[in-house]
């Protein structure tokens, strides 16, 4: 959750190794778990890992916790419990979705600015850039509080990555910022491609001077296992620019040098990272030149939805379904057209992601249900048996349709069997479509029914 919870109430003042061997094993981050005899985990804090589908409620969470830090014990066990060693001050979570472990930063009470919108953007400014980042999107984006998710680059599926930062590398202690040509010495000891991984972090300190990132200190940077004794520089994150007139870096460029931000001193030191003067400059200015033309546009498009079919098309199979409505198909007495017409939208959206995403695996097909009997239709009396039992006698299978239909049509619309459907649109109507004018004649009739079951004569 961050450093929010450093309170003697909610296990602040607790000793390095406690922290250590404490923290939930489930989504612990590190190289090193801490088991028993048994092989079981030390911690006893093994809290379910939240889902996708919680990021509400945790973002709710996490707001009370900062408007009243004294009065929200209950919530804050809760974050403590969930995010497990992620470090830093903004509040976060892990959560789980798509196959995946993911970070949840949620926006702060006190930002000024959109930090959670920017954080995203300026990793797909760096993707565009050549650099290789950690993949990430915007949840809830049209919301006053949106959530940044990074995937968790140190997961693939069920399996750890064992991963460490740039300062447990370099083995440093206290409160001194490091420099980056001490991270360069430590990927010639241990990288398996340290001629890559050299470029890639000069590139990085370029990027980060062209943005004015001011979040680079060495817990940022980090490596991942690569095997037989060797690793790699991990995915970049952490990338949040802060612009000012006097731009300083949290790590310096090369030791004993200034913490300046200058792109004449990133070039001076091109050569310790094995990058010749010339080819310095011209990577410099090509990132430049990127960030120029394409800053506006990733600040405008941070991706939301759609970069999910992207992660879809990279998995090489993907399964979206899109529900709709029978007032699509036939239009429906009772209702506006906007309705029908944004219900029709949908069956656009599908054959267009289909058409587009096929090639990678991916499908998209709808389901379009008929009146459901759903406990909102029933409320304030709206609906009762009699008129559901009547509407009923109109439709091909005599009965309305239940939730059970839907959810069981899209689960086989998600399943392998349905892998060769796509651009589809599934009816679920029980045939009323085929009923044709007798289903306008019912209809009007079992408006008509009254309270106690009985026909009109």
């Amino acid at each position: 959750m961050g450093a929010g919870i450093d309170d003697p109430r909610f296990g602040g003042g607790l000793s390095e190794f406690d922290y250590l061997v404490l923290s939930d094993d489930q989504t612990r981050q590190g190289a090193l778990r801490f088991l028993n005899e048994k092989m079981e985990p030390l911690s006893e804090l093994t809290p379910p890992v939240p889902r996708l589908v919680d990021l509400e409620r945790l973002r709710d969470l996490a707001q009370r916790f900062e408007r009243d830090p004294s009065g929200a014990e209950d919530e804050i066990r809760d974050l403590a419990g969930v995010a497990g060693s992620l470090g830093g001050a903004r509040p976060k979570a892990n959560v789980s979705g798509d196959g995946h472990l993911w970070i949840a930063k949620f926006t702060s009470e006190r930002d000024t600015k959109p930090v959670e919108r920017v954080e995203i953007a300026t990793l797909n400014l760096a993707d565009r850039c050549g650099l290789n980042v950690a993949q990430g999107y915007l949840e809830l984006k049209n919301s006053d509080h949106p959530i940044a998710l990074i995937r968790r680059f140190d997961r693939r599926g069920a399996k750890r990555i064992p991963y460490m930062s740039a300062r447990t590398a370099l083995d440093w202690v206290g409160n001194d910022p490091g420099n980056y040509t001490d991270i360069a010495d430590i990927i010639r000891q241990i990288s398996s491609n340290s001629a890559a991984d050299l470029r890639e972090l000069w590139r990085r300190v370029v990027f980060t001077i062209l943005v004015s990132n001011s979040d680079d200190h060495l817990k940022n940077h980090g490596f991942l296992y690569a095997g037989g004794d060797r690793w790699r520089l991990s995915p970049a994150f952490d990338i949040n620019p802060s612009p000012s007139r006097h731009r300083v870096l949290e790590t310096a460029i090369m030791e004993r040098g200034t913490f300046e931000a200058s792109i004449e001193l990133a070039l001076e030191a091109a050569p310790f990272f094995g990058l010749p003067n010339n080819d310095a400059r011209g990577l410099a200015r090509g990132m430049a030149q990127a960030i120029a033309a394409h800053w506006r546009q990733a600040l405008r498009n941070v991706p939301a939805v759609g970069t999910r079919f992207a992660r879809h098309a990279d998995s090489k199979r993907g399964r979206i379904v899109y529900v709709s409505s029978s007032a699509a198909l036939r239009g429906s007495y009772g209702r506006a057209a906007s309705y029908a017409a944004a219900k029709a939208g949908l069956v656009g959206l599908a054959a267009q992601i289909a058409i587009e995403y096929g090639p990678s695996g991916v499908t998209a097909n709808v389901v379009a249900p008929s009146q459901i009997d759903t406990p909102r239709i029933r409320r304030n009396g709206r609906h009762s048996d009699a008129q559901l039992a009547a509407r009923g006698v109109s439709i091909p299978l005599r009965r309305v349709g239940l939730p059970e239909d839907v959810a069981e049509t899209i689960a086989f619309l998600c399943s392998s069997a349905a892998g060769y459907l796509t651009g589809t649109v599934l009816p679920i109507d029980g045939g009323s479509r085929l009923a044709g004018e007798e289903t306008k004649t019912r209809s009007t009739a079992v408006e008509s029914v009254r309270a106690d079951g009985k026909k009109p004569v």
